[in-house]
């Protein structure tokens, strides 16, 4: 018997919160609903949803503050922020504290659909509790509890860092291309994109110096490789 599956949903507008609703439910959706960002994390708590889906501008709590207490408790559910134009700063921020995607409005149901299957095809392992800990000399690295040490040294990394860390371990001495952590990370490659990627290179680059063996270097017109 397939699961429902179930979308957490916290959006303050009357009207959009009405029609963002009715929708899901007809596509086959569990939607547990509140207007108060409050109330998400209860809520969270209690039904442990497939998906959460987030106005960043809330009553009581705002979105990225959730998303950033759901991480402390789940690394894979996928969360998607809903924007409003103009929010362009709280986009970034949102990825760092942890959303997978977000929805600028106005918005088409059919696209927020879209969008939500895409982010259950991507995180679908979410069941998968598995750790995967990568060790060199002198560093460890969590993906799922979202930290990097050297040495005595502990960092505690965006999802978004981890993601792209995880990607160039992964892969570690062969090049990457700049489009392959795009699509990856954020699921386009667009300009704003492009951007958020070099900020996320370069800190990257800032917590690996101190390890004297790693070093992550610019493939003009390719991507990136990680040489250890």
């Amino acid at each position: 018997m397939t699961e429902t599956l179930k979308i957490l949903y916290v959006e303050d507008e009357p009207f959009l919160a009405r029609v963002v609703n009715d929708y899901l439910k007809a596509e086959g959706y569990e939607v547990i609903f509140t207007n108060d960002g409050g109330k998400a994390l209860v809520l969270y708590e209690q039904t442990k949803p497939h998906l959460c889906l987030f106005d960043i501008m809330l009553p009581n709590t705002d979105g990225i503050t959730l998303a950033k207490e759901i991480r402390k408790r789940d690394v894979k559910t996928p969360i998607v922020l809903i924007t409003a134009k103009g929010e362009g700063k709280d986009v970034v921020e949102g990825f760092d504290s942890g959303a997978t995607e977000y929805i600028k409005k106005p918005f088409s149901l059919d696209e927020l659909n879209a969008r939500i299957k895409h982010q259950f095809k991507v995180y679908s392992t979410r069941g998968n509790n598995n750790d995967t800990t990568i060790d060199i000399e002198g560093l460890s690295f969590s993906f799922n509890k979202q930290q990097l040490k050297i040495g005595e040294a502990c960092i505690d990394l965006s999802y978004k860092e981890a993601q792209i860390l995880q990607i160039l371990f992964e892969r570690a001495n062969d090049d990457v291309e700049r489009d392959f952590i795009m699509q990856t990370v954020w699921h386009n490659d667009d300009y704003y994109t492009s951007r958020n990627l070099d900020v996320y290179i370069r800190k990257l680059r800032k917590y690996l110096e101190g390890h004297e063996a790693l070093e992550i270097l610019t493939l003009k017109g390719v991507g990136y490789r990680l040489v250890k």
